[in-house]
């Protein structure tokens, strides 16, 4: 849950310069906020804030339907991993994320809710990674520093939308929201968890053109995790996404009794689950599944 407005931080019912804030003030104005009935706002991580913007608007990036805002710069909660005395945010004038000193003003647009989620990698040992936090599989090339595989953003779709990989046709690369789920802020050169991925300290390409110009891309910078405008004709790294059920994760097994039935399978209209019952043999499947998915 977010405010709608920016947050009013001196109360004089105007927006302004002067509701601008330091780090440490804007964190303590969330914190102690009474609004719409809540005491329970904080300051949003950056991953958070960069839901909200709208790729496809500019000046403001944001969906000025259910927000207002100014085109300027919001705090994060989260810290620039390379130089912890600065605080990362979001540029709203174009979506673009930042790092300010933390002695820096800027506005303030708290957020409420579950602040628990995790991104929880799965390596599938086939050059894939499954992220079961969003329920994207992501591409995980061993050799993805070869400088050969970097491609403009018109040979980076046709890529990824011609590639097989871990049994899959429907790859695709990905948008600037999906790249940016897979950033880990907590670490840099590369800020990405290295213990799954491969990756290199370099920009990586999305399918995602700004509102400001169909001759760029957004991209991120997995130095720092930056997400930023990427010229289309310029070679980058890519790393292709398929899928996207989002949700709680949760281990069904399921197993048959040994029949004559021919017809005792189990399949699913996703995941890889696919076994077989009937004589001589039982069949055991499990896989991981969201909480609504239909398993036959």
């Amino acid at each position: 849950m977010w405010m709608t407005d920016t947050a009013d931080t001196n109360n004089d019912g105007q927006i302004t310069s002067a509701d601008a804030l330091n780090a440490t003030k804007a964190v303590d104005y969330c914190a102690n906020l009474n609004y719409a009935g809540f005491s329970d706002w904080r300051l949003p991580t950056l991953f958070e804030l960069t839901t909200i913007v709208n790729y496809g608007k500019d000046d403001p990036a944001i969906d000025t339907a259910y927000f207002s805002a100014v085109t300027s710069g919001y705090w994060s909660s989260t810290s620039y991993a390379a130089d912890p005395s600065r605080a990362r945010g979001v540029e709203f004038r174009s979506g673009y994320d930042v790092w300010y000193d933390r002695s820096g003003s800027h506005y303030v647009r708290c957020v409420r809710g579950d602040s628990t989620f995790v991104h929880n990698f799965h390596d599938n040992s086939d050059q894939t990674v499954t992220d079961q936090g969003t329920g994207l599989m992501w591409e995980n090339d061993a050799n993805v520093s070869d400088s050969s595989k970097r491609r403009t953003w018109v040979e980076a779709l046709a890529y990824c939308e011609n590639l097989t990989l871990g049994g899959y046709t429907d790859w695709r690369l990905p948008n600037i929201q999906e790249l940016r789920s897979i950033v880990d802020y907590s670490k840099h050169h590369p800020a990405i968890d290295d213990s799954v991925f491969s990756a290199v300290s370099d920009y990586y390409g999305s399918s995602t053109s700004p509102a400001g110009g169909t001759s760029r891309a957004w991209g991120v910078g997995f130095a720092a995790g930056l997400g930023l405008w990427l010229a289309k004709s310029a070679s980058v790294y890519v790393r292709c996404v398929r899928g996207g059920l989002s949700g709680s994760f949760h281990d069904l097994t399921i197993s048959i009794a040994a029949g004559s039935d021919a017809t005792d399978n189990v399949t699913s209209n996703v995941g890889d689950i696919s076994c077989h019952g009937g004589s001589p043999s039982s069949g055991i499947c499990q896989d991981d599944y969201t909480d609504v998915t239909t398993v036959t």
